[in-house]
């Protein structure tokens, strides 16, 4: 054999593993889409804290209202 004729072989070769690496890289496994979806899950958790956290805080705003206006209807009968 000659080096010629090694050289159509192994561009075939070359050629046929770089595509199937390339198709490989293209494609999502069971551990890339598990990732993502812990991802979206974990996006959604946090987004979910942040709603129940400025509820929470909303509602101790206004409970600390009420309880500064009944403070404040006390004093003014207390002073008549």
């Amino acid at each position: 054999m000659t080096i010629p004729s090694l050289r159509i072989p192994f561009a075939l070769t070359t050629g046929l593993l770089v595509a199937l690496i390339l198709a490989g890289c293209e494609q999502e496994g069971p551990a890339e889409e598990a990732g993502r979806k812990i991802d979206q899950q974990a996006e959604q958790i946090g987004q979910q804290l942040d709603q129940a956290r400025d509820a929470v805080t909303e509602a101790l705003e206004d409970a600390g209202d009420r309880v500064e206006q009944a403070t404040d209807q006390l004093e003014d009968r207390g002073e008549r």
